[in-house]
């Protein structure tokens, strides 16, 4: 099943793209913030960008 699309965060999608490529994620991530600003669904994203199978590929 997709999950619904991503929008804005892009500074830190950026900056998270970049520390998995590098390898240098933390092991351990607290996303805070008001309900409904999309912490859930940007963790969900990274997790698809951790897990794809298509190399090089952005959720």
């Amino acid at each position: 099943m997709p999950l619904t699309p991503l929008f804005g965060h892009l500074e830190t999608r950026r900056r998270l793209a970049k520390a998995v490529r590098a390898g240098t994620l933390p092991q351990v991530l607290l996303f805070t913030g008001p309900t409904g600003v999309g912490k859930q669904r940007l963790a969900l994203w990274l997790g698809q960008l951790i897990f794809c199978e298509r190399a090089g590929e952005e959720p």
